[in-house]
């Protein structure tokens, strides 16, 4: 019998209206290794618990700071469900990292350009004067990154001493890295505490006075906890006998705090997707009308209801769609709608109480 195909053909492509969203709980750990399972085309590999990174496949040891900080970060509950880890690249020339002719955001270039997918970035190997600032440049410059760094220089203790790496990155100012301040040996609680709660929904969460697994706590003078608040370093130390992570803050001398900006990227990310999955998805076209401006309203506000429901923003925002006789002649035949805006106000956290009592007899 002869095939209908031969008269009919039919060809049928499955898509999906499924918008990809922005995964904020996937972790970058970069440093310097000589694996030969990490190449230039592809020198980030994706993990999902640390004793993958022991296979002989892999190749890496018990000693090394990236499976060190990966079993620092699984060692959390929750914890995240997956990781990278990332190879900086070295002088063919010379092996001794310190002397490598590249430099760090040209590390994090190579690794954005082979998998851009993760959010959170993390250092095994670094100097802190070399690297630091280009990686928290790079990390502000993306837009859509955060990192977590550590330093074990005690200036930061001395608030007479404004030299230290803390100071001078704050004075430039990052809403989008943190320093810890951290000098027990093979301990990382920059990357432990966002591991941790990196797990959790965006903006429904604080890092302040919280509990780690396997840290162990800094002891300090109240000087020294108030030069690193001054600072703007974060810490894993003893309150009241209790060990809990102090207290989030990015490297900003207008304080802010990490959970903010992620807050931010996801609120950004959440709306991103919402508006193009009505693009993509609708029937036909959504129309330059009424109409088609109500479906764009209702998409953000959409959004925004859930964040007030997740308790990411305050009450009372409001959403503003240009009417249709208030947009541009120019814009309408180029099928751009300018002009949509909206108003809210993060929910933020209480991290800190100021009592002021009278006691009478």
């Amino acid at each position: 019998m002869t095939s209908v195909d031969n008269v009919v053909e039919v060809n049928i492509t499955k898509q999906s209206s499924f918008v990809k969203e922005k995964s904020f709980n996937i972790p970058l750990i970069l440093g310097f290794n000589s694996l030969p399972v990490f190449t230039t085309d592809n020198p980030v590999l994706t993990f999902s618990e640390p004793s993958e990174l022991l296979d002989t496949k892999i190749g890496f040891k018990s000693t090394d700071k990236e499976y060190l900080i990966a079993q620092n970060i699984y060692a959390q509950s929750p914890s995240i469900s997956q990781f990278m880890v990332g190879k900086r690249c070295v002088s063919s020339i010379n092996s001794d990292p310190t002397k490598s002719v590249y430099k760090i955001n040209d590390d994090l270039e190579l690794i954005n350009k082979a998998n851009n997918s993760w959010y959170a970035l993390f250092l095994a190997d670094f100097d802190e004067e070399k690297d630091l600032l280009l990686a928290a440049k790079w990390i502000e410059a993306s837009k859509n990154k955060i990192a977590s760094f550590r330093t074990t220089n005690r200036d930061i203790l001395d608030a007479t001493k404004l030299t230290d790496i803390s100071n001078k990155l704050s004075n430039i100012g990052f809403n989008r890295s943190m320093l810890t301040y951290h000098t027990t040996a093979n301990e990382f609680p920059d990357a432990a505490i966002l591991g941790k709660y990196l797990s959790k929904k965006a903006g429904t969460y604080c890092l302040a006075h919280k509990g780690l697994e396997s840290i162990s706590a800094q002891s300090l003078i109240e000087k020294e906890f108030k030069s690193l608040q001054a600072a703007n370093c974060n810490v894993y130390t003893d309150i009241l006998g209790v060990n809990s992570y102090q207290d989030g803050r990015v490297l900003h001398k207008t304080t802010n705090f990490i959970d903010n900006t992620i807050a931010e990227d996801y609120l950004k990310s959440e709306l991103q997707s919402r508006i193009f999955g009505a693009l993509k998805s609708e029937d036909g076209k959504i129309s330059f009308d009424d109409d088609g401006l109500e479906i764009i309203a209702t998409q953000i506000k959409s959004v925004l209801s859930q964040f007030e429901k997740d308790k990411i923003i305050l009450k009372n925002w409001d959403v503003n769609v240009p009417k249709l006789n208030e947009i541009s002649k120019i814009d309408r035949p180029k099928r751009e709608l300018k002009n949509v805006k909206f108003n809210a106000v993060l929910n933020g956290a209480i991290q800190k109480v100021v009592i002021n009592g009278t006691l009478s007899q």
